[in-house]
């Protein structure tokens, strides 16, 4: 609506009020001459504007659509790059523990391949991703393995991860592409390390079988709608797992598509909009690259899904604005709930800062802000101030350094040197409390905006109590095995339906004659 015709004002017509138009013979007729031509010329400038509005509307709000489908997908990537990390990591964790175990117990010891044999049941047995664990020698050859005797002495010098480990000393946890199993049917993901001997030389490979189909049916599980997709990709391009499945595509290379041949090498995460290589289906995806491992995961979700609530929105604008265009009052009634629209958006987003502000303050973690230049403490919340036993004040007058033992200021300055804006879980630190009490701090953090500068938002987490019960259980643990190991009567391990005989301490072997194996 002009000035021209606000409410409450004379109508101009030419620049000149109707009210101060001069009375002339055979001219009273011009003023309204003046008014339908101004009225016609307004109508026709109005339903410009409608349908220019119209369409603006229809194309923000699009965007809007697909930008929220761009965050739901972000969010799906960032929940299942953290439960595929955990899997692989596990199970790098696994072969640690072999290689600690190697190192202890003697070559010459008579029952080095028993406890070998066993440690890697028990590890394959916790971990429900993994279909074995197995040792080979420098040749190759498997000497030890969860899978027993269908194992032995099977041949790996020709696969990818032996030569790997073998041909470059530096080479640390490796991820394979498929491979065929030679032990039963099916496909498996190896993920290896590299055994040395005493003297440094290349002594074998330890690895781990990871169960293609673990992921395969998490994945499905996964609700990305109708026509949605995950895919998990080594960061060559070469195709791990996808869901929905796809049989033929496994183990072929996609390092062609512009996810590997432009996007990771510029962002190890983003977004984008697309046509699946797979089945041609238009898609908002959303990709992590895992750092630490060579892997990227992806998540889908069908365009034509997320734009089903924008499709009807199109139809109710485009009759809208078709009645506003015929009917001017309605238009003009259009225009305001357009302006409510808005009105109700900016609201919304100031009660949406209002409500982080108060999930802020009222957080039962310590939680702050600090300047990641200076690392001044910008805010602090009251159940930090309650944790740490610093007044705000206090708070206020130091810096994240100072939260932190002299010993560990180092390696806090290369965290900060490797931090970005996205959200970041640094592990445990041990914090300071008012007082010099030392305790072990879970932090996580993230870049955020705060009063018009960049800032950095800090959760801390006390684990102290965590950490010592997790210490006591495996303390708790390695009792337990002592004594069942060094045990003098016959003790075994059965599973209860099946009654096959899963473990025997020496003991039992002594008395009733039968080798480990039997």
């Amino acid at each position: 609506m002009t000035p021209e015709n606000q409410p409450g004002q004379d109508v101009k017509v030419l620049g000149t009020p109707v009210a101060a138009q001069p009375c002339r013979a055979n001219a009273w007729t011009r003023p309204w001459s003046r008014l339908r031509a101004a009225v016609s010329g307004f109508g026709v400038v109005l339903i410009v504007a409608i349908a220019g509005l119209t369409a603006y509307s229809i194309w923000d709000s699009r965007g809007e659509a697909l930008a929220t489908g761009r965050k739901t997908t972000e969010t799906l990537a960032h929940v299942l790059e953290a439960q595929t990390r955990h899997a692989f990591m596990s199970a790098e964790q696994s072969l640690i523990n072999v290689e600690r175990m190697l190192n202890l117990i003697p070559r010459g010891s008579p029952s080095r391949a028993a406890d070998l044999n066993a440690l890697l049941v028990d590890l394959a047995v916790r971990q429900p991703h993994v279909q074995a664990i197995f040792i080979t020698d420098r040749d190759g050859r498997v000497i030890h393995s969860s899978s027993g005797a269908a194992a032995a002495h099977i041949d790996t010098s020709d696969r990818e991860y032996f030569k790997a480990h073998r041909d470059r000393p530096d080479r640390g946890l490796y991820v394979s592409r498929p491979l065929e199993s030679r032990v039963g049917r099916g496909t498996f993901i190896s993920v290896s390390r590299r055994l040395n001997g005493a003297d440094g030389a290349f002594d074998g490979v330890v690895a781990a079988a990871i169960e293609p189909d673990y992921f395969q049916n998490f994945y499905t599980q996964v609700d990305v709608g109708e026509n949605g997709a995950i895919t998990l990709f080594l960061r060559d391009g070469t195709l791990l797992f996808r869901g929905p499945p796809s049989p033929d595509a496994v183990g072929k290379s996609f390092a062609g598509e512009p996810l590997f041949s432009g996007r990771l090498l510029t962002a190890p995460s983003g977004s984008y909009s697309g046509s699946s290589p797979f089945d041609g289906v238009a898609r908002v995806f959303s990709y992590r690259a895992l750092d630490g491992l060579p892997l990227v995961v992806v998540v889908g979700v069908d365009e034509r899904q997320l734009l089903t609530g924008w499709y009807g929105y199109v139809k109710t604008a485009s009759l809208l604005a078709l009645i506003v265009i015929l009917v001017t009052i309605l238009l003009t009634g259009s225009l305001a709930r357009e302006v409510g629209r808005r009105e109700a958006l900016a609201t919304s987003l100031r009660d949406s800062e209002s409500q982080y502000r108060y999930l802020f303050e009222a957080s039962p973690h310590p939680m702050w802000i600090y300047d990641p230049g200076t690392l001044a403490f910008l805010a602090v919340n009251d159940a930090a101030i309650a944790s740490y036993g610093y007044t705000r004040d206090e708070f206020l007058a130091m810096n994240a350094r100072d939260l932190r033992p002299k010993e560990d200021w180092p390696r806090f300055e290369r965290l900060l040197s490797s931090l970005g804006p996205a959200l970041n879980s640094s592990g445990v630190w041990p914090h300071k409390k008012k007082g010099g009490k030392v305790i072990q701090a879970r932090v996580t953090s993230h870049g955020i905006a705060f009063e018009g500068r960049a800032a950095r938002l800090v959760q801390a987490q006390d684990v102290s109590a965590q950490l010592d019960a997790e210490i006591r259980l495996r303390e708790s643990e390695q009792h337990y095995r002592s004594l069942y190991e060094n045990n003098t009567h016959p003790v075994w391990v059965m599973d209860e339906q099946t009654l096959r005989i899963l473990s025997a301490n020496q003991a039992t072997v002594d008395k009733y004659g039968y080798t480990q194996d039997e």
